[in-house]
C-alpha cells in the first residue's frame, strides 16, 4: 500500500450512543452504518493501524466514534487526496434515511462533515464504493 491516499471506513454502531467529540456537545448517534472519509498525505497503511487498535489517545473526532463503533471494511483510493471530493460525492448519492452529521471530521477543511449514516447494511454499499472507485482492502486481525 501507498503511503498516501483517501480512505473510508464504514462502521457499525450495534446501539445508539451520546457521544463527545472534540469542542462539540454531547451528540446523539443512532444505531447503524457509517461512513468516514478521512485522507493521509504520508502513512496511509499507519493511519488505518492507528484507527483499528482498541488502546490509543482520543485525538481526532473518529477516534471518540471508534470507542462504540466497530470498523467492518476500509476502502481506499491510493495517491488521491480527495476526502472533502469524496465526501461531496457521498452527500449527492447518498439516498433514503441517509444523512451526514455536521461538522464531525472537518474542523481543518470548510465541508459540511465527513460522517454519514446509512440506512443500508454494510454490504449493501458495495454499488456505491465501486461508483466513488475506492478498492476494498482487508483488515483481518486488524492489519492492513
Amino acid at each position: 500500500m501507498n503511503s498516501k491516499g483517501t480512505y473510508i471506513l464504514v462502521l457499525t454502531l450495534q446501539k445508539p450512543a451520546r457521544i463527545s467529540f472534540g469542542r462539540f456537545p454531547e451528540t446523539e448517534f443512532r444505531s447503524g452504518t457509517y461512513l468516514y472519509i478521512g485522507s493521509a498525505k504520508n502513512g496511509l497503511r499507519a493511519r488505518l493501524l492507528r484507527y483499528l487498535r482498541k488502546e490509543k489517545k482520543l485525538h481526532w473526532h473518529i477516534d471518540y466514534l471508534l470507542e462504540e463503533a466497530a470498523v467492518e471494511a476500509v476502502w481506499i483510493k491510493q495517491n488521491f487526496y480527495g476526502e472533502c471530493l469524496t465526501a461531496q460525492e457521498i452527500a449527492t448519492s447518498m439516498i433514503g434515511n441517509s444523512f451526514r452529521i455536521n461538522q464531525f471530521g472537518s474542523s481543518d477543511c470548510r465541508c459540511k462533515g465527513h460522517l454519514f449514516f446509512s440506512s443500508k447494511e454494510t454490504g449493501d454499499l458495495e454499488p456505491l464504493r465501486t461508483a466513488l472507485g475506492f478498492e476494498k482492502i482487508s483488515i483481518q486481525g486488524n492489519h492492513v
